[in-house]
């Protein structure tokens, strides 16, 4: 397989209503990484940065599993 290279961004200011629900943070995030974030004195820009990590790894990983079928 090809390696390939990409880039996730996330726009802060839309994690201001999405940290408010909880279902959200249990979803996505490990309770480590909610306790890490929230700690943060720019806490949106943490949980943003996460989520677009994780997000990257899900995309690079679905589409690896997807051409090796």
């Amino acid at each position: 397989m090809k390696p390939s290279l990409g880039v996730d961004i996330e726009e802060v200011a839309r994690f201001r209503k999405l940290v408010r629900n909880k279902r959200f943070l249990k979803r996505i995030y490990t309770d480590a990484e909610v306790t890490y974030c929230s700690t943060k004195k720019n806490s949106l820009q943490h949980f943003a940065v996460r989520f677009a990590a994780k997000e990257a790894v899900w995309k690079a990983l679905s589409e690896a599993i997807r051409k090796s079928k």
